[in-house]
């Protein structure tokens, strides 16, 4: 739980500052044609993107360390899953299943790997409730498996929040609509082994008692993703401002330019009047 806390306070402190990342985005790749235009330089696309991604890189750095973001905190959850691996493996063999994926790792690394002695509990078989009596059995009515399924398919649907297929060739940049491709169709892959899960459950005969306890793990996994963001509160990031027409004289001729970003943290521009005197 507490490093749940800590990624998701950073993680929504870059989600309220990604707007103003995506406007310097957008104001560095105008920056970079309008550099070559005035040098009467020719730039390719390519060329242009790498460098307006240089300079948002840089910027991006100094929005981060202003606002003290830590990008990989996103990751910290990672840490928590040798300690959830080894639940699991504790409870297949307290309900009598053998061959969990610590286990089948330890295998690989050792050519004769001592296996912890976690005995099965003999108790459990009278220990379930309504229809699943035994947690040493497999749910006579394969409800655990569908239950399961449907609990990892919410999770996996919640959890994972992409973009819709529209807005993506929206986005600025290559390197970014790539990302929102790659994370829509691994959010895709994970839901279809969410439902493939069921039929899996059913035919290896899990016991109830490690259903349940996968069950109730993802359950809470589900209610902490939804819950968590609406009460930890981060500090308010300047929205970007919207862009503002302003007349400019230029030998007694008014033209209209285009003037914005005042409300990203940095001095405005100031645009001088010309008479043309």
């Amino acid at each position: 739980m507490p490093l749940q806390i800590w990624s998701l306070s950073h993680s929504s402190k870059m989600k309220k500052l990604n707007p103003l990342v995506v406007g310097w985005g957008r104001y560095f790749q105008g920056a970079v044609l309008t550099k070559a235009a005035v040098n009467r330089a020719y730039i390719s696309p390519n060329a242009a993107e790498i460098q307006s991604q240089l300079l948002l890189r840089k910027k991006t750095k100094e929005l981060y360390k202003r606002w003290k973001i830590r990008p990989w905190t996103r990751f910290a959850p990672l840490f928590q899953l040798p300690v959830w691996l080894t639940m699991m493996e504790s409870m297949r063999r307290m309900v009598g299943m053998t061959g969990g994926l610590l286990s089948i790792v330890q295998g690989w690394l050792e050519k004769h790997p001592e296996v912890p002695n976690v005995p099965m509990v003999p108790s459990l078989s009278t220990e379930g409730a309504l229809w699943f009596p035994d947690l040493l059995a497999a749910d006579p009515y394969c409800a655990l498996p569908v239950i399961l399924s449907a609990a990892v398919f919410t999770n996996v649907t919640w959890g994972w929040k992409i973009k819709k297929r529209e807005d993506i060739p929206k986005l600025p940049t290559r390197k970014e609509r790539i990302a929102a491709h790659t994370m829509r169709v691994l959010k895709r892959t994970f839901q279809a082994s969410a439902l493939f899960l069921c039929p899996v459950m059913i035919a290896s005969e899990v016991p109830a008692g490690m259903l349940i306890y996968w069950i109730s793990s993802t359950l809470f996994a589900t209610a902490q993703t939804k819950a968590l963001p609406k009460i930890i509160s981060t500090k308010s990031i300047p929205a970007p401002c919207k862009e503002k027409a302003v007349a400019v004289v230029i030998g007694g001729e008014a033209k209209t330019q285009l003037s914005g970003f005042e409300n990203l943290g940095e001095k405005p521009t100031k645009i001088k009047t010309f008479t043309g005197r």
